[in-house]
């Protein structure tokens, strides 16, 4: 079971938690450029903008694209992704791994694979560990306010009331803690017995005024959530920095606000001097108090005198375009991909208009399948098994099952779709094309073969495909080449880039990927094989090997294996995998027409 759980954490939270991790880290930098060029205005403003890269830790911009994807409205016309949808597609993803086959499951279990459990279980004791000592602090204050007294009368009580009407319990501490407010939906100050005899009731005033601020600012309830983001990325620097600059715009926001309320500058600093003379005790995590933050700065700027500048129509414009970005953009993204999947299902019952089967010349050579730029769907001299196979997305390694005339017999397929359907598909994604073709394709099947298929999943033999010890071989294609006088169909056209040519020892490839060599190693090496390389670009090459395997002991070619390691700097591991196989139930032959 550990294994299993290593393995299936490394393939699919890891990837998701980098993306997130990625994007979090984004929006913090982006909160410092913005803090940095707003030093001058409002703290408030600053730490709303640290308090929004905090919560994006918590909220991943995939939860923020499916919001959107909930909250679109459906629309009769097909849209193609524009631009921007595409671009912030791409950003939302930009560690997702390239994917060899819809329906091909990742290799087994490496001892390698046992890292993620380790960097578990680092996490786990990181994240055990702070909550403890939070727990810890939280049941000291919270049993110190069990054993206080509340204070009912007093020059507490009458400085209170002359700065507020609203009711705020007052609990007398026997410890020398700062003042401070503790608590969220019943929030009670803490006020450190015998601190009043080193202040005038002016001062009282002024702690009294801050202290408010705080439990109208729920100051509070935004450090819990906070402390749950520390506990959670704990391990990220810049949570920790978040973190810093939360408190310190969080005491500079309740100076200015008790300034602007009338208060007198150097009776306020006066105050926080006194307390701090007062206090033995550190600042608690769980309390808002008077005394955090940047203290020389803070007493600095309330002596200046320095008013905060108000934000000009260019910085609420730059705060509206950067909360759009963080906020709005994922959700537009979201709504307009829910659009566009929504069209798509509107031609999920689609069929194709006209369709031809037939069997193939004998003495025919090429090979090709797939719909050409007019959607029309072409299968030449291929078998029903891999016509069967492209139709459900799946390797014929992976199709099981059914006659033996299946794999033998070769047909030629031509299916059309009207022109409303050919229309439709074209403002659709490649991608979105594809799949409405698979379905279209299998419901053909189904109703000229008769066919019925199921899944199943097996564990079977893979292929791992790596980067020799050696180093790559193969030279990365020239970007823009048309290759107009490269590979060529049967017909004379140029393949262009992405052209593959694979006959009996003999693989020659312009601008390919090499996820897409993977898939035809699939078929030579009649295993399951994945692409491991970590490369994502475009390459030439052409590849030699014998036709026969193993190779005859007088062939002057090596075998695939060696050809790849030999030749291109590749080479192929061999693991164990579960792999998703398609089984084929019954199937007809075709009637021609």
């Amino acid at each position: 079971m550990i294994p299993e759980f290593s393995f299936e954490f490394m393939h699919t939270f890891g990837p998701m938690l980098a993306n997130h991790l990625w994007q979090s880290t984004v929006v913090a930098l982006m909160a410092w450029g913005l803090s940095l060029l707003l030093r001058r205005n409002q703290a408030r403003v600053r730490y709303w903008i640290w308090l929004t890269a905090s919560m994006k830790f918590f909220v991943p911009f995939a939860f923020l694209i499916g919001f959107g994807g909930l909250t679109a409205g459906s629309r009769s016309e097909l849209a193609a992704p524009s631009r921007i949808t595409v671009a912030m597609d791409q950003v939302g993803q930009p560690f997702s791994q390239p994917v060899l086959h819809s329906s091909i499951a990742m290799p087994g279990p490496k001892a390698s694979d046992t890292l993620p459990l380790i960097a578990g279980v680092v996490w786990l004791c990181g994240f055990t560990s702070i909550v403890a000592v939070w727990l810890v602090r939280w049941r000291r204050v919270a049993q110190m306010v069990r054993h206080t007294a509340p204070l009912r009368e007093g020059r507490e009580i009458n400085a209170l009331h002359r700065v507020t009407a609203k009711p705020l319990p007052l609990a007398l501490s026997p410890m020398r803690i700062e003042p401070g407010v503790f608590g969220i939906w019943r929030p009670v100050l803490l006020w450190p017995e015998g601190i009043s005899d080193y202040l005038d009731d002016a001062h009282i005033e002024a702690i009294l005024a801050h202290e408010l601020r705080h439990v109208e600012r729920r100051d509070n309830l935004t450090a819990l959530l906070h402390m749950g983001v520390e506990a959670v990325f704990w391990f990220h620097p810049l949570v920790w920095l978040v973190g810093a600059r939360l408190v310190e715009e969080r005491e500079r926001a309740c100076d200015e606000d008790v300034l602007l309320a009338g208060g007198r500058p150097h009776v306020y600093a006066e105050s926080i001097l006194k307390t701090c003379q007062f206090c033995l005790e550190s600042p608690l995590r769980c309390v808002s108090g008077i005394t955090g933050a940047d203290l020389k700065g803070r007493v600095a700027e309330i002596m200046a005198k320095r008013s905060a500048l108000k934000m000009g129509f260019g910085r609420k414009a730059l705060l509206a375009v950067a909360g759009a970005v963080v906020v709005i953009a994922p959700v537009v993204l979201g709504q307009a991909k829910a659009s566009q999947e929504s069209a798509q299902i509107e031609l999920g019952d689609v069929r194709y208009d006209v369709a031809t089967i037939k069997r193939s010349d004998p003495n025919a050579t090429w090979m090709s399948a797939g719909p050409r730029a007019n959607q029309v769907y072409v299968s030449l001299n291929m078998p029903l098994k891999s016509a069967i196979c492209d139709a459900y997305d799946v390797l014929p390694l992976q199709c099981v099952g059914g006659p033996a005339w299946i794999d033998a017999d070769k047909y030629d397929i031509e299916a059309k779709p009207d022109s409303s359907t050919t229309e439709q598909l074209l403002k659709l994604s490649s991608k979105q094309r594809s799949s409405v073709h698979q379905r279209m394709f299998q419901a053909l099947l189904a109703d000229r073969l008769k066919l019925k298929v199921h899944f199943e999943t097996r564990e079977m033999s893979i292929f791992a495909l790596e980067v020799a010890k050696g180093g790559l071989k193969m030279h990365e294609a020239e970007v823009g080449n048309t290759y107009k006088d490269g590979l060529k169909f049967g017909d004379g056209k140029p393949l262009g880039a992405g052209g593959f040519t694979w006959s009996y020892g003999r693989m020659t490839a312009q601008a390919l990927l090499l996820d897409n060599l993977a898939v035809s190693l699939s078929s030579l090496t009649h295993r399951l094989v994945e692409n491991k390389t970590g490369l994502t670009g475009r390459y030439d090459f052409t590849v030699h090997y014998s036709g026969e395997e193993p190779p005859p002991a007088d062939s002057s070619e090596p075998s695939i294996y060696t050809a790849l390691e030999e030749q291109l700097g590749l080479k192929l591991v061999s693991t164990k995998g579960p792999v998703k196989v398609l089984v084929i139930d019954s199937v007809e032959r075709p009637s021609e027409n």
